[in-house]
């Protein structure tokens, strides 16, 4: 989180629920005057105590959770069209537009990630971690 301290404890606690609401509903895409209705205040405020908190948008933090809940899935060998429908694409296009979405992000696509996470150990620490 950002500089905070701006922010009443009310307008903190809108903001960090309107986060909690985005990152247990990764499937989901909130727009911001449905998080903010319900939440109680105001769209443009939740926009602007949104970015003070955390130095990005709404829709921002929704794709940099859906970012790191792929990575993380992908190291559990999840997959990929599984994730992409875990993470909210939909459709017949779901995969292609998640490895779109993957490869401008990360640079790379995402059985691309994968492999090289797995060639550096990295999957192995993260399985014995979460063991």
């Amino acid at each position: 989180m950002k500089e905070v301290s701006t922010l009443s404890h009310q307008d903190l606690e809108k903001v960090l629920e309107a986060a909690r609401i985005i990152e247990n509903n990764l499937k989901y895409h909130y727009r911001i005057p449905e998080l903010a209705e319900k939440l109680l205040i105001n769209k443009n405020k939740l926009k602007e105590d949104f970015k003070t908190a955390f130095g990005i948008g709404p829709y921002a933090f929704l794709l940099q959770k859906r970012l790191e809940k792929a990575k993380i899935l992908l190291m559990a060998d999840v997959n990929i069209r599984s994730i992409a429908l875990s993470l909210g694409f939909v459709g017949y296009h779901a995969e292609t537009n998640f490895i779109k979405f993957f490869k401008k992000n990360m640079h790379q696509p995402p059985a691309a990630w994968r492999r090289d996470q797995l060639k550096n150990g990295r999957i192995e620490e993260a399985n014995k971690q979460s063991a």
